[in-house]
């Protein structure tokens, strides 16, 4: 995971920010990520499909590819975390922000 958010910090702000911002980023990232592991094993566990639209009064708001993570968690495009590879990682302050 750890290795994860250091691509994900690094993909989604400069490396080169501030070690706190970096730091801030990854605390934000980490949580989002494990709410996503725990969604996923919840519909699991219960066998939901997850929600892939919602509508109210003035909007309906769809979310496409959300269905299409059968084999993994998380995917590496924006509606997810953005996720370039660990090579993406072009800073010391980026590892420390983890």
């Amino acid at each position: 995971m750890e290795s994860y958010l250091s691509s994900v910090i690094s993909s989604e702000m400069s490396a080169k920010s501030s070690l706190q911002l970096l730091k801030a980023h990854a605390i934000v990232s980490r949580s989002w990520l494990l709410a996503q592991l725990e969604k996923a094993k919840q519909n699991k566990k219960e066998k939901v499909k997850p929600k892939t639209e919602m509508i109210s009064e003035t909007e309906i708001t769809k979310w496409y590819d959300r269905e299409d993570h059968k084999n993994f968690d998380v995917c590496a495009d924006d509606h997810c975390q953005r996720y370039q590879g660990i090579t993406k990682i072009i800073s010391d302050v980026a590892r420390q922000g983890n």
